[in-house]
């Protein structure tokens, strides 16, 4: 995955399952940078709208880390384009 493509503030048009594997790949990012299997709980993805100013698509995800912590991490990564203007990723946590 090209992260120059998906941090592009004027994107293509993209479907939900596209955003989705946008997602997936930013969940095994992290899954690498911890260390832990991720698992996607449930996701809110649709498909770019024209002329939409904004577009968020997110997902929910477990990160394994019983071991390491005494809890799993739960949390949401996301991830917003404010179409011309900027793209904002977030990840939330909760233990």
């Amino acid at each position: 995955m090209n992260p120059q493509e998906i941090f592009n503030p004027r994107p293509p048009h993209r479907t939900a399952d596209q955003w989705k594997e946008i997602l997936s790949w930013a969940v095994r990012e992290l899954e690498d940078h911890l260390g832990v299997p991720g698992k996607i709980t449930s996701s809110s993805t649709k498909d770019d709208k024209p002329g939409s100013v904004s577009l968020h698509n997110m997902v929910d995800v477990v990160f394994e880390t019983e071991a390491q912590l005494g809890y799993d991490l739960c949390g949401v990564v996301g991830c917003r384009v404010n179409v011309g203007k900027g793209v904002s990723r977030s990840i939330v946590t909760n233990g």
